[in-house]
C-alpha cells in the first residue's frame, strides 16, 4: 500500500471551527506509513562523490543561458 492510500484511510479530529488537528490511524497502518517514509528517505540520499570520474562539469557551466535558449525555458 502507499502513503496516499494510507491517509485516504485515515480519520481526522476536527475542533469547533472545522479545522482538522489530528489524524487517527489504525496502528498497524501507522507502523506501514513509518515503514514507508524510512525507505523514502533512505532513497533520497545519495553518498558524496557518487559519479567521481565519470563526467567534467565545464568552466562556463554557471555562465547566463543564450537569449533563445532563455527565452524557451520563460516560454516566450
Amino acid at each position: 500500500m502507499n502513503s496516499t492510500k494510507i491517509l485516504n484511510r485515515a480519520q481526522y479530529l476536527v475542533d469547533s471551527n472545522g479545522k482538522k488537528t489530528a489524524v487517527v490511524l489504525p496502528y498497524s497502518d501507522w507502523q506501514e506509513l513509518l515503514i514507508l517514509l524510512k525507505d523514502a528517505e533512505d532513497e533520497s540520499l545519495r553518498p558524496v562523490g557518487l559519479c567521481t570520474g565519470e563526467f567534467t562539469v565545464p568552466n562556463n557551466f554557471d555562465d547566463p543561458l543564450p537569449g533563445d535558449v532563455q527565452k524557451a525555458f520563460e516560454g516566450r
